[in-house]
């Protein structure tokens, strides 16, 4: 993967489940998948820009929903391979892998309802089983990486993919308990505080452990979630340098639960940045730097437009509670237009863990990647996004800009996008009979 003395490669897993467009399918008809159309668009302009970050071919891992929900819907599971047929060879063409993503979707013809049935094990191995079958009939191969629905699994569905071929399971999420599915389901869902945020071969007793032995032939490859702190800890920020002769513009924008962002500039000195001091109640709550890009800075020409600013905002400021946030250049009493402005909004759920999406506020992704790609720890990125992303248009430009800061970040060039089994097959080749936990890339364990 690396020449020798190189520093190691980090690789990074994109992960995409190609679905239909509306979670509860409308189960009279067979609408196409245009989610999923407009992800590939979008996949074929991004994958010249990471191959020229990184130096490297850039592949992707599609997972593929073939179950009896889509059977009831469109008359076959293997309906969306069928019908894109152009799309799929193509993607295999440049390298990339098709899996599995599967629900166990029930319709309750008398409340005309769909539910997933986790608690009725025959329904759930039939689900696994049906979608095996129906892949290799698709692909003309058998299935080797598979990811379930709403990060539910169990021992024994476990076991059976890795009976029917699958050498990769893309399901867990490291720290998470219980469900945010808003939809009716039947059964419990397994608790993941313990689970190793690193791959690992699972123990037959207990799928969310490594040993003890007997272990599966699988690996887990956990999708990367983190403490939910380290998405709103304010940067701590440099003492502010005074310039002489500055004429600063700017305005507070915007203070909800998500953010607090803004912009400002120095009209005489544009080719400096500024930091600006966000106060919250009166009391210094961070110091950030405007040195963003936004596109609407630059349509008026406000230099060369890298004067944004934006703050994730704190946890412990979303207790629906108001706040008076105020935004003023650092080091200075000047505040920014706009400035003073009140934060309202409901009060979030408490969670102490927070899973990685590509297509999540950029503010987020750049705070949660950076500090994971900090860690010592860290031997990948795995990082997961629903095909319905390509018809929502805040969520595209999502996956834009948060592809955009992996192309520019400073590791990009140790980066290497592979699909899951080509992750696995370097897995299988270093791990041993004496260590079947997971080897680290060249990184300290």
């Amino acid at each position: 993967m690396q020449a020798p003395n190189e520093d190691p490669t980090i690789p990074i897993l994109l992960c995409i489940d190609v679905e239909p467009d509306p979670r509860l399918v409308d189960p009279n008809s067979q609408d196409d998948w245009v989610g999923f159309e407009c992800a590939v668009e979008l996949v074929d302009v991004l994958r010249p820009q990471l191959e020229r970050a990184t130096g490297r071919p850039a592949r992707m891992s599609w997972f593929l929903r073939m179950d009896p929900q889509i059977t009831h819907v469109y008359g076959s599971a293997g309906w969306a391979a069928d019908r894109y047929r152009p799309q799929f060879d193509a993607l295999i063409a440049r390298g990339d892998e098709m899996g599995i993503h599967l629900h166990p979707w029930q319709w309750d013809r008398e409340r005309a309802v769909w539910l997933q049935d986790f608690a009725d094990q025959s329904w759930v191995t039939h689900c696994v089983e049906s979608a095996f079958a129906a892949f290799e009939v698709a692909f003309g191969t058998t299935c080797r990486a598979f990811r379930f629905g709403d990060r539910w699994m169990n021992d024994e569905s476990m076991a059976l993919i890795e009976r029917l071929g699958a050498t990769s399971d893309s399901t867990i999420e490291p720290g998470r308990v219980g469900t945010e599915t808003p939809d009716e389901y039947r059964g419990t869902f397994p608790d993941y505080s313990s689970v190793p945020r690193h791959p690992y071969r699972p123990s037959r007793q207990d799928f969310r452990s490594p040993g003890p032995r007997p272990l599966l032939d699988l690996f887990v490859i956990p999708v990367n979630s983190a403490p939910a702190t380290w998405a709103s800890t304010p940067p701590v920020g440099a003492a502010a340098v005074r310039v002489p002769n500055a004429d600063y513009e700017g305005s507070l924008d915007a203070t909800s639960v998500v953010e607090i962002a803004g912009w400002v500039w120095d009209r005489n000195h544009p080719q400096h940045s500024v930091d600006v001091e966000i106060v919250c109640d009166g009391e210094l709550l961070a110091t950030v730097g405007a040195t963003r890009h936004r596109e609407d800075l630059s349509d008026a020409d406000k230099g060369d437009g890298k004067h944004a600013f934006r703050l994730a905002t704190p946890i412990h400021l979303k207790d629906g509670s108001p706040h008076r946030i105020c935004a003023r250049v650092a080091g200075t009493n000047l505040e920014l237009n706009a400035s003073p402005r009140v934060l309202e909004g409901t009060a979030e759920p408490d969670t102490d863990t927070v899973t990685i999406y590509l297509d999540q506020h950029p503010l987020t992704f750049d705070l949660l990647v950076d500090r994971l790609l900090d860690e010592p720890t860290t031997s990948l990125l795995t990082l997961k996004v629903r095909s319905d992303f390509g018809i929502d248009v805040k969520r595209s430009s999502n996956v834009r800009i948060n592809i955009e800061h992996l192309i520019c970040h400073a590791l990009a060039k140790r980066f290497e996008f592979m699909t899951v089994s080509e992750f696995v097959n370097v897995l299988a080749a270093t791990s041993t009979a004496e260590d079947d936990r997971l080897w680290r890339f060249g990184r300290s364990a």
